[in-house]
Parts: C-alpha cells; sequence; structure tokens
C-alpha cells in the first residue's frame, strides 16, 4: 500500500482518535531518545523526577505540531512529494534539514529575547554537560 493511501487513511480515523495516535507516537519518539541517550552517553543521561512536567508539556506540544502538520498536509497547505528517486530524496533531507535547522535557530533565539517564555525555556540549558 502507498504512502499516500495510508495517510488518507489515517485521516479517516477522526480527529480525537488522530489525537491519540499522535500522542502514543511521540511518546515512543521520547522513549527511543532517552534509551538512545543511556546507549551513547550513559553518564550524561539523567532524568530527575522534577523534569516530568517539561517532559509531559514536550510531548503535548510536540502531538500537537504533528497533528496540525498533519492536517497542514490534508488540506493541501504542506505538499508531500511521494517520488521514489534517490535524487529527490536526497534533495528533500538537504532541504528540509537546512529549513527546520534555520527555523530552530530563529525561535531559539527569540526564546531567549521573550523574558516571559524563557523562564520557561531556561531549564533546557541545565542539562548540557559538555
Amino acid at each position: 500500500m502507498e504512502i499516500k493511501t495510508l495517510l488518507g487513511k489515517l485521516n479517516s480515523f477522526g480527529d480525537i482518535n488522530l489525537l491519540w495516535i499522535f500522542l502514543l507516537e511521540n511518546f515512543a519518539l521520547i522513549i527511543l531518545s532517552i534509551l538512545i541517550g543511556f546507549i551513547v552517553e550513559y553518564k550524561n543521561t539523567i532524568y530527575p523526577k522534577k523534569d516530568t512536567k517539561w517532559l509531559v508539556s514536550t510531548l503535548l506540544c510536540n502531538t500537537l505540531v504533528t497533528f496540525v502538520g498533519f492536517k497542514l498536509y490534508i488540506l493541501n497547505f504542506i505538499q508531500l512529494s511521494f517520488e521514489k528517486s534517490l535524487t529527490s530524496i536526497v534533495f528533500d533531507l538537504i532541504l528540509i534539514t537546512i529549513i527546520m535547522d534555520f527555523l530552530m535557530f530563529v525561535f531559539h533565539f527569540y526564546i531567549h529575547k521573550m523574558k516571559w517564555i524563557y523562564e520557561i525555556h531556561k531549564h533546557h540549558h541545565y542539562h548540557i554537560k559538555t
């Protein structure tokens, strides 16, 4: 079955079910990133219980971003190419990496400039050991 067909069927589950699916997907990604952290850098991978609220808020934000992105795709605001050539895959990966990296830089830059949100954001800097 093609990816485009699968995405269309996924949309038929309804918004509430999609939110649950994307919540589970993002939870699995968080667990996977923690496991990779333990494997790659065991000594620096810590999880204090007090960070639970930040973990949950990140999970909820990522779930919402996934849901909105999916709906933008369904409404044709985001176009995906399902072409299977190596050239198109490499080009898309390079392009999305550059665009996302730039947007994350801009987002991170402005978070440091907005005092009201920096109070929340600064916690992400506490875990830097390198």
